[in-house]
């Protein structure tokens, strides 16, 4: 004979980390662009 039962529910919210990708997405993005514009600086001219 059953007493009862339990039921846990497994739905996550994932909003608050889809932001925080999407930012460090950016963050990356943002580095990269900075890095290749120091390293077409520092290139050497050549004539």
């Amino acid at each position: 004979m059953v007493d009862g039962s339990i039921t846990f529910s497994t739905k996550l919210d994932n909003k608050q980390l889809q932001k925080d990708i999407t930012n460090t997405t950016k963050k990356i993005e943002n580095m990269e662009q900075k890095l290749a514009q120091k390293e077409a600086d520092r290139l050497p001219i050549v004539e």
